[in-house]
């Protein structure tokens, strides 16, 4: 609130009272701070332009630090939980991803402003046979082939693959500030998950809910592999 007789040498008495112990008012571009039974007149700077490197350096990490977004296993709260749909470690998220991400992001966080025990459990996506074909990409450009690796070989050369893009698509999850639950990220080749599928899929088979038959595929030319 500006208050006109401070604005050309006006002077502090003519404030409203009462005039609160710690309070102050804005005037103009200064600020009127109580000190005891006095007034301070201190310069009041402030940035005509949004700096988010500036503002936001060191709150997403001090937000982990907290540990903020953890699941608590609070018996007395009830759950809220939502996966996120694993992306591929094919490559970089693009704006699909942001948007989703975003609307999941709204959600967890209104609902532990709610009280409830909230996981957002996050997590990537092998994408088999698309990754195969990024990593055989990038060894037609040092002129290699799979076929010169070896199978050993080639698998590291995919983990590795699979590391670095795992590592882009956090740092963008970090850029976003999605209060994901990374004490409990999953990738679907992790040992845990493999086990969960070949238990489903075998108790299925044996329940006769599933059978094993002979259908079309799509063949993949040049990998020489089915893709689905």
């Amino acid at each position: 609130m500006v208050y006109p007789s401070l604005e050309k040498g006006g002077t502090a008495n003519k404030l409203p009272r009462p005039f609160g112990v710690g309070s102050f008012y804005i005037v103009k571009n200064r600020v009127l701070v109580k000190g005891g039974n006095r007034m301070e007149n201190q310069e009041l700077s402030m940035p005509t332009k949004y700096d988010p490197e500036k503002i936001e350096s060191g709150r997403y990490q001090w937000w982990l630090d907290g540990k903020f977004f953890e699941a608590k296993d609070d018996k007395t709260k009830e759950p809220y939980t939502i996966v996120i749909p694993p992306p591929n470690v094919t490559g970089k998220l693009h704006l699909g991803h942001a948007w989703d991400t975003a609307l999941q992001d709204i959600l967890t966080r209104m609902k532990r402003m709610q009280g409830y025990d909230v996981l957002w459990l996050p997590g990537m996506d092998h994408a088999g046979i698309a990754t195969q074909a990024k990593v055989e990409g990038k060894l037609r450009e040092e002129g290699k082939s799979r076929y010169d690796l070896g199978r050993e070989k080639f698998l590291e050369e995919s983990w590795k693959w699979k590391e670095e893009y795992a590592g882009f698509i956090r740092n963008q999850w970090a850029k976003i500030g999605l209060g994901l639950d990374y004490s409990r990220e999953r990738f679907t080749l992790d040992q845990g998950l493999n086990d969960a599928v070949n238990e489903v899929f075998i108790t299925l088979y044996k329940k006769g809910l599933i059978y094993r038959g002979e259908y079309i595929i799509n063949w993949d030319p040049q990998n020489q592999n089915c893709p689905f």
